[in-house]
């Protein structure tokens, strides 16, 4: 509006302006007129000629009248309206950057502080203790291999020999009507007939008794090394001899028969499982240690001396410890 109010006294003198100039250019014709009209018109009568003479005078020049301008107020002023305003896009938000914040200064721990290590402690080799009683020690790897097959050959013959005893038993077992034990001494002969077929095939005993001996075991009053292959072995012999007398023991029961493990052809025969390893009458020794528990637990129908595993009696490890009373070499 203050815009609009500033151009209208503008215009209005614009306006003025030509106007007068458009007066200016009609006043020489109407004096040229003026000077035409006395020739057309008769002469005049002498009486006038000093209006004449005045006529015929230059007429100073006028100023053209300046035509009354309009007041401000008067005029109605034309509202002309502003341009549209051209309104910039406000600039993107950008987002200041992220605050710096200084990180607290680091502690640094002061270095660990040095202390002389203490001389290490040398313990002393193991003192190999001598068990109480005499040491057989074993023989030479060559000499004992030697004896180990000598012992398998005794062993093939004897089974042979086992076989032919079983069978004569049969029958009297036969006569007595003693039908768990017969079943049960059967199951043995093909046992035997297995293990005779097993003896065939000559292990590597020279390998085998190169092995250093790692135990003693006591025997009739003497202790014997033994490595981890004669170890084994005896704790079979002791294993096997408890599962044999454990069914021998309900054998005996089923029948009604009396208490009596030493009457069994297997506890006197002891010999099931055996290689040549270490001498028949040591692990005969162990078999029929195991095999008296086993017979006990097996005709009273207790586990005081094992357990079933997997469906087989087993004796128990703290039982086949104190049997064997292995000791290790220091």
């Amino acid at each position: 509006m203050k815009r609009i109010g500033t151009l209208a006294p503008a215009v209005l003198v614009l306006a003025g302006t030509l106007w007068a100039s458009q007066a200016q250019a009609q006043q020489p014709n109407k004096r040229e007129q003026a000077h035409q009209q006395p020739q057309s018109r008769p002469a005049q009568p002498a009486q006038r000629p000093a209006q004449h003479a005045r006529a015929a005078q230059p007429q100073p020049r006028r100023p053209p009248a300046r035509p009354p301008q309009p007041s401000p107020r008067a005029q109605p002023s034309r509202r002309v309206a502003p341009p549209p305003r051209r309104v910039a896009a406000p600039p993107p938000r950008v987002a200041p950057p992220p605050r710096r914040v200084a990180a607290p200064p680091r502690r640094v721990a002061p270095p660990p502080r040095r202390i002389a290590p203490r001389p290490r402690r040398v313990a002393p080799p193991p003192r190999r203790v001598a068990p109480p009683g005499r040491v057989v020690a074993p023989p030479s790897p060559q000499r004992h291999a030697l004896e180990a097959r000598q012992r398998d050959a005794q062993s093939r013959v004897r089974i042979g020999r086992e076989i032919g005893e079983v069978q004569a038993r049969g029958a009297l077992l036969e006569r007595e009507h003693r039908r768990s034990q017969y079943a049960l001494e059967q199951r043995y002969e093909a046992q035997l007939r297995q293990q005779q077929e097993r003896l065939r095939v000559e292990p590597n005993y020279e390998s085998a008794f190169l092995a250093p001996p790692v135990y003693y075991y006591p025997l009739n009053g003497e202790y014997y090394e033994a490595n981890q292959f004669v170890a084994n072995r005896l704790r079979q012999a002791v294993g096997l001899g408890y599962q044999e007398g454990f069914q021998a023991g309900q054998a005996d029961r089923s029948d009604g028969y009396r208490f009596d493990f030493g009457d069994n052809y297997i506890y006197q025969d002891a010999n099931y499982g055996y290689e040549g390893y270490v001498s028949v009458p040591d692990y005969s020794h162990y078999y029929r240690e195991g095999f008296q528990r086993g017979y006990e637990d097996g005709y009273y129908g207790r586990y005081r001396y094992g357990a079933m595993f997997n469906g087989q009696p087993s004796i128990l490890g703290s039982v086949l410890t104190s049997i064997l009373g292995l000791m290790p070499i220091r």
